[in-house]
């Protein structure tokens, strides 16, 4: 029950910062911390205590977001169970890269899916866009996975032992 109430506490701390971090730097700086805390509960906890943060962080993130409902919990999910295949093929534990070329793939599996999914609906009009959203976010992802994944590591520590 405390890992349950950490998870859902964690992932809404997660979205108030990306929606914090969102309003203070716009568009040129928007990482996607939401993927980021799937990474590390995937890992660090389990299957299961990602699968419900990608629950709770996409019904977040479709009650304030202008697009069809359910696409980020879509995008969420599948990106938990991709997750699963990254970790058994790329992940090494105790390696730097192996956690930024999963938050990189991660964040590009991610961006491409809820822009499939907009442009399937006719939110989206202009390809032109996907560039634009697609640096921003990945790079953005990829530059704080490091220092996010220390601080949890560090959370979870202190909250487990």
């Amino acid at each position: 029950m405390k890992k349950i109430i950490f998870v859902i506490l964690l992932t809404l701390v997660f979205f108030l910062g990306e929606y914090f971090i969102y309003n203070l730097c716009g568009n040129l700086f928007h990482p996607n911390l939401i993927v980021l805390l799937l990474i590390f509960l995937h890992v660090r906890i389990g299957f299961s205590y990602s699968l419900l943060a990608a629950f709770v962080g996409g019904v977040l993130k479709d009650s304030f977001s202008a697009g069809p409902w359910g696409s980020y919990l879509f995008t969420f999910v599948v990106c938990t169970f991709f997750i699963t295949l990254l970790k058994s093929f790329l992940y090494q534990k105790g390696y730097a890269f192996s956690r930024l070329t999963m938050s990189a793939s991660l964040s590009l599996v991610s961006v491409g899916l809820v822009y499939w999914l907009y442009l399937n609906k006719g939110v989206l009009n202009t390809p032109q866009n996907f560039n634009h959203i697609l640096l921003s976010e990945v790079l953005s992802t990829t530059f704080l996975s490091f220092f996010t994944f220390h601080r949890l590591k560090q959370c979870a520590l202190q909250l487990f032992v």
